[in-house]
Parts: C-alpha cells; structure tokens; sequence
C-alpha cells in the first residue's frame, strides 16, 4: 500500500509526535510505502501580526493544504490518508481534499476535541462534561438542586454558587434543557461561557465553529476513526446522541491502542527527522515550510543501528549524573509535562512527604514553580531532569523501579504505560481515566486514590509486592495487547475495512 500520513506537530513535543514516528516506521517495515505530509505550530510565531492573523484563518480550511493533499494523492498514488492532528496549520481541509481524490481518509483521535473544543474534558481543576451531556443553561433553565445537595436559583449558569464545581444534571433540569431552543441536542456553547480554549471567549468560539462547519458539511460521516479505548469511542457516539441525523456511523468508529516497538528487542523507537540525501523512499516526509510556496521533500530517517548498546549501563551512568545522582541509586521516574492536569503537584508532594527518590523528566508551565518549591522546603530526594531527548527519557525508564502517573482527567491513551511495560517497568498511577485503566492494581502496578496521601499508599503498596513478578506481568501485558505486531494486524483490518 501507500500510505500518507498528515500530522500537525505543536509547539511543544508531545506523545502524538511519537505515535506518528512508530506508525510510520511499522508500516514501512511490513512493506508498504509511506509519505509523511507534516506542518509545524512554530510556523505561528513567524512574521508579521497580519501574516499571523491569516495563518490562523487557515485552520478552517487551507486552499494550500488541500492542493498538496490531492497533489501527493496523485502523484503518489495514495491508497490510503491517515490523519492524526490537523490543528492548527493543516486544518479539515485534508478530509475534503482525499475525499474528493475517492481515497479512504481514517483519523487517529489523540484528544477530545471533536466533543470538547478544549480538547481534554476538563475544567477549573475538574473533569467537565457539560458540553457531552448537552446541560447549557439558558434562561428558560429551571431552577432545582445541584448534585451536591445545594440549592440553586440561578437562570443562567449550570454550576451551583457554592462553587462545587457539579453541574446541575436532575430530570427537571435535563427536561427544561430539552424545551430550550438554544439546545439541539450535542452542546458546545458552554465550552463559549467558560472560554475552555485557551481561555479566550473568541479563540473558543472559533473552534466550535470550526467544529460546527464540518458538522454541517457532513465530512465527519465520510472519516473513518480510530479511538484509542473503548471508553473514547463511547465518548465520540454521544456526538449522535439527540442529533436529528447519524453524523458518524458506528461501522466507521473502529478501536486500536497506540503501540511502542519493543525497546528490549529492537529500541528502534529512535527516530529522528533530518534532512539528508537518501535513496530509501520508503518514507519521505512532505515537509512545507512556511517561506515556500511549494511542498519540499525531506527524508525520515530510521536509526536501524540502535540496540542495547543504546541502553549501555555507562550512557545511563553519564546521563544520571547529569541529574545529579549515582549510578546506583534507586529512583522512581515521572514523566511528561510539568502541569496541573498531569498532577505533577500530587506527585512533588507525595514524594516530598515519602522521601523517595524521584527523577521528573519533562518541562512545562509547572517547572519554575516546582523548582522554588524544592529549594523552599529543602527537598534534595526529587530532581528535575528537564526536557530530554526520547532516547534519553527511555534510558532512565528502562532502569527506574516504576513509572509513576497521577494525571487528573481523562487522557486518551498512556503511552508512557506501554512504554515502561515494553521494558517491564511497573506504572504507579492514581485511579483516574483511561490511564488508570491500563494500570491492573496488584497484577501490573499499584492504584491509589487521586491524592497525595493515596499516591503515598500507592508507592507503599508497590514496595511491599513481588517486583520481578509486576515486571513479568507488564512484559507479558505489552506482549499480549500492545505489540507492534498486534498493532499491525489491527491497522490493517482497519484499512481493509475502508478500502472499496
């Protein structure tokens, strides 16, 4: 087959980025031939304020991008499209651009975007459903209790004033919704009333626009989806819920986890883009710059040389007392971004109270605060380790006694899980989400409650089990459920699924 890839990196590296990386090398390597079409965020930051404006004007649909699409289709040959992020820079425009070609256009969903223009059903430090559930308050919104128990006589606002952060969901409420003309159903307008994108009224409601136009137009009916649980597939079909039409069949819902290559085996997760002459065009990359008008051609190039050389006992050694520890040292390992949705404060905290040793491998908004923190309270047993290069974050997770998790919404995936299984890591997690769902309590890991003192209980319980016996079983659940092979097979069932 020949496949393109479109995705659209943000500003700031993330898992989706390595999901695309894996995909496109297991697909060149059973065979097939795969064109890599990928936009930046950072194209945002350059020129002037108009030339931003107008990139931005382009996230609803982008005459350029569409040109490149239906011109790699043809001169590619493309079988198949498979979407994974088209915000901001590539835009819907790639699903009418293949569509238009007659070629089958499947989107791997990373986030909740189409049912939360936030993208994360999450808000003011609370999973929020509101937009799911269809529970806008509007001015013929009865008056009635909140689920705390409170009282509640506000017209106009779905939460109660004691500021318990539950929405107002009672029969006599969801009854009073329904007579609502501003109600049809599936309900992005209270996403507008708190400004859940960036927390701008304006940059919001340009997204449930977006949102809005694609419904409208019907694309969503003609994109196959691929959700990463069960859980994110039952969250996407609420989309039909009250809907006068069916926008999305379920034949075209389809679910496949996200994988990691197996990083005792093979550790070729490391990927790198370069720019370099190669005469393999098995995968190319379709790299527009922002300055040209036309597509320029990249390569992606495989490090096929890496193996445990890579996991060398003296690498790590050199990269642990970078951080500051030595080479025999235990240490417990987060990471990812440094943010309060990540529960990065419920992990500093807990093990600023357990005394454990603890590595944090990632950046973010979090990181100077954190910072101040441990010099505040002369914390020595955590280090911050900062953004790493993947091969590096992979090294301290291949020798850490557990992962540890504590994200405080849903996630769609726990990539960072499968990757410490693939190693047999053990994952320390709180009960939250589909990432705690990966994590099975006393077989592969230990659960706690979302706290500081239940993540403490977590770490206690995790030393007191069978540790080679957890590693076993991670290893064994990757192998079962999260292989490369496995991802393989499953793909492609999706793609016969969508080929005529």
């Amino acid at each position: 087959m020949n496949i393109l890839i479109v995705h659209n990196k943000y500003q700031i590296p993330g898992g989706e980025d390595v999901v695309v990386e894996n995909e496109a090398a297991m697909l060149k390597k059973h065979g097939h031939r795969v064109v890599l079409y990928i936009r930046n965020n950072s194209e945002l930051s350059e020129g002037s304020k108009l030339k931003k404006g107008l990139m931005y004007m382009e996230s609803f649909f982008s005459v350029r991008v569409y040109r490149d699409i239906c011109r790699l289709i043809r001169r590619k040959k493309i079988d198949v499209v498979h979407v994974h992020n088209t915000v901001h820079r590539i835009s819907p425009s790639v699903f009418y651009a293949a569509v238009h070609m007659g070629v089958p256009v499947v989107q791997t969903l990373h986030n909740f975007r189409m049912i939360c223009p936030g993208a994360t059903l999450y808000r003011d430090g609370h999973i929020c459903e509101e937009c799911l559930s269809g529970s806008y308050a509007c001015r013929h919104y009865a008056a009635g209790s909140c689920l705390c128990g409170e009282n509640s006589d506000s017209l106009e606002h779905s939460y109660c004033h004691c500021g318990c952060g539950k929405a107002n969901m009672k029969s006599v409420r969801k009854a009073s919704v329904r007579n609502c003309r501003m109600h049809t159903g599936y309900c992005y307008l209270p996403a507008i009333q708190h400004a859940c994108y960036r927390g701008s009224r304006l940059q919001t409601a340009a997204v449930v626009l977006s949102l809005e136009l694609q419904k409208i137009s019907g694309i969503w009916g003609k994109v196959h989806y691929i959700c990463l649980t069960d859980f994110n597939k039952e969250k996407l079909q609420s989309l039909n819920s009250g809907s006068k039409r069916t926008l999305i069949p379920s034949s075209h819902i389809h679910v496949k986890p996200n994988f990691t290559p197996d990083m005792l085996k093979s550790y070729n997760y490391s990927i790198s883009m370069r720019n370099r002459n190669s005469h393999d065009n098995d995968i190319t990359v379709e790299n527009p710059s922002s300055s040209v008008s036309r597509v320029s051609v990249d390569k992606l190039s495989t490090d096929t040389n890496g193996s445990h050389a890579e996991l060398s006992d003296a690498k790590l050694d050199e990269l642990l007392c970078s951080i500051g520890l030595s080479k025999d040292t235990k240490y417990y390992l987060s990471l990812g971004r440094l943010e309060h949705i990540k529960g990065t404060h419920t992990i500093v905290k807990a093990f600023a109270h357990n005394g454990k040793t603890l590595v944090m491998a990632g950046t973010g908004e979090q990181e100077e605060a954190i910072r101040k923190y441990l010099e505040k309270h002369h914390i020595t047993n955590i280090h911050l380790a900062g953004q790493l290069p993947h091969a590096d974050a992979m090294k301290l997770l291949s020798k850490a006694e557990a992962l540890v998790i504590c994200p405080q919404l849903y996630e769609t995936f726990g990539l960072n899980v499968i990757e410490a299984y693939s190693f047999g890591i053990p994952v320390i997690s709180n009960n939250i989400g589909n990432v705690a769902s990966l994590v099975v309590d006393g077989v592969t890991g230990a659960k706690g409650k979302n706290s500081v003192s239940g993540l403490c209980e977590a770490v206690d319980k995790f030393e007191n089990s069978d540790r080679q016996e957890l590693s076993a079983n991670a290893n064994r659940q990757y192998e079962e459920k999260y292989s490369e092979e496995k991802n393989y097979e499953i793909l492609m069932a999706i793609y016969g699924n969508c080929l005529p």
